[in-house]
């Protein structure tokens, strides 16, 4: 970027946010790596802080903490994430109280553009205590994994 070539930087970043591996089945591949370089071309450049912004997201740790309590919590994401794998997550998920972990099928990181239908079933089910078992998108079972998992996942 300090070249002045900001769409190669895009492009580096799109390679880092989504499963290159083309091994893996991801839904909508395409036209979601079309939006996800749109997106973040017009990010990193529609604004005076848009590098700098995006720069400090990709090199600093944004690792985040967990810990919360006494609030029902769902941690989802892609099978094939690339920016916090399904181990990751489930370990964040390991830090909340009373959380509830899924994954879903054929998607990575942007799981809301890949799997919109599955994604929205997911979390509306989860807000609505209605079963999260035998949904044929998740990966693996839902799991109550929180620091205090002592209720059974909703079902």
């Amino acid at each position: 970027m300090a070249s002045g070539d900001a769409k190669g930087f895009v492009n580096v970043l799109t390679e880092m946010f989504l499963c290159g591996d083309s091994r893996a089945t991801i839904r909508n591949r395409d036209i979601v790596r079309q939006l996800v370089t749109r997106m973040t071309l017009r990010g990193v450049t529609a604004s005076a802080h848009g590098f700098e912004t995006m720069e400090r997201s990709v090199l600093e740790n944004l690792g985040p903490e967990g810990g919360l309590r006494d609030v029902p919590t769902l941690v989802f994401c892609g099978e094939h994430d690339t920016i916090s794998s399904l181990a990751e997550q489930r370990e964040f998920a390991a830090t909340i109280e009373h959380c509830t972990f899924a994954a879903i099928a054929e998607a990575d990181h942007w799981v809301f553009m890949q799997r919109r239908d599955e994604a929205s079933d997911l979390v509306m089910r989860f807000f609505t205590d209605q079963p999260l078992e035998d949904r044929d998108y998740l990966v693996e079972p839902v799991a109550a994994v929180g620091t205090a998992a002592t209720a059974a996942v909703r079902g």
